[in-house]
């Protein structure tokens, strides 16, 4: 009996010890608790659209909460009901060389002004439609290959790309050059303001802060402060942890800019408007990051198939949402953060 009292005893003792070091254990870790509860509010905060289209998005532009423009490899699309319902509003076409059809133009990149007007890069050429898509008119200056455009507003924009230059006497050699083109009137018209020497390789990408400061980036990072008039080289002095060349560029406001390159692992940040870039290892993702955006100095948001955020400019990331994204916009009328991919995630910003 007695016996059976003291082990009795004895195993009430363990289980209360037990406890006593569970809750000794969980009071002295609560950074794992506060991430994971952390984590689990961000995700909450999401909201999921299923597009519907069938194939991923790879580019994207929310005008307000509801109207929309995207485009799949080969098709162009816009949404009035913030992305529940699209309607198809172009096919690309095939192309015909040495009377054979090749495969579809593919489709890069869009820009709208309005639910009617827009841009999209076809192929190596520009289209523009005024009609909400149901026509649309080509644009393609003899020898470019457009690779990048982007309008400061309605009537400024430029785009880059390459010129092919053929030779002018016999036994020489074509020549590719990065060239910049802009328009003061809305695409009416655009001039030649930039080619660079010989080089294989494009400007992939353009990004005006103001009429006058412009940015282009490819082999070369080039940079005007007169419109276009006249352009500098702009070094970079500490690349370490980023390789490659930068293929897209983007600003927040006139400090805040990043850069990324065509091969995994970062991406390089402004917080000057462009006279220091400092680089940004990324190595939480193995392939590095399909997007990069940031919604101030201190918050931004990267994608590569999942969503991570970052709270300390880009120096360490936290996964928040698992998925299949490629692209981010911020709409700063609303304050929304879109995500999209095989599916569209809306996150409201506070």
């Amino acid at each position: 009996m007695k016996r059976t009292f003291f082990v009795s005893l004895l195993t009430l003792l363990g289980v209360a010890a037990a406890v006593v070091w569970s809750l000794t254990r969980s009071s002295h870790a609560p950074q794992a608790s506060d991430r994971d509860g952390n984590r689990q509010a961000i995700s909450s905060d999401w909201r999921m659209i299923s597009t519907g289209v069938g194939d991923s998005l790879r580019d994207f532009q929310f005008l307000d909460e509801n109207n929309g423009w995207a485009i799949t490899a080969h098709s162009i699309w816009r949404t009035d009901d913030g992305g529940h319902t699209w309607t198809e509003v172009r096919r690309a076409p095939t192309v015909k060389l040495l009377n054979h059809y090749e495969p579809q133009e593919t489709l890069e990149s869009v820009q709208f002004f309005s639910p009617s007007e827009g841009w999209v890069i076809e192929g190596t050429s520009l289209i523009h439609t005024t009609d909400s898509g149901a026509t649309w008119e080509k644009y393609k200056p003899d020898g470019v290959a457009i690779r990048s455009i982007r309008f400061l507003d309605r009537d400024n924009g430029w785009f880059v790309g390459q010129l092919l230059r053929l030779p002018a006497v016999k036994d020489e050699f074509e020549t590719w050059h990065p060239v910049i083109y802009g328009t003061k009137d809305g695409g009416n018209n655009w001039r030649r303001v930039y080619i660079g020497p010989e080089e294989r390789y494009p400007l992939w990408d353009v990004w005006p802060l103001s009429s006058k400061d412009i940015w282009a980036v490819g082999v070369t990072i080039l940079h005007s402060d007169d419109g276009g008039a006249s352009w500098n080289k702009v070094p970079l002095k500490d690349r370490r942890g980023v390789s490659g060349m930068p293929v897209e560029i983007r600003f927040l406001d006139s400090n805040v800019g990043w850069m990324k390159t065509n091969e995994p692992g970062g991406y390089l940040l402004t917080t000057d408007g462009g006279n220091t870039w400092e680089p940004r290892p990324v190595s939480i993702v193995p392939g590095g990051f399909a997007d990069v955006l940031y919604v101030s100095l201190t918050e931004a948001w990267g994608v590569a198939r999942d969503i991570y955020r970052s709270n300390d400019s880009g120096i360490t990331w936290t996964k928040v949402l698992d998925g299949d994204y490629f692209k981010l916009q911020h709409l700063k009328e609303g304050g929304i953060l879109f995500v999209a991919g095989k599916s569209i995630a809306k996150r409201k910003c506070r």
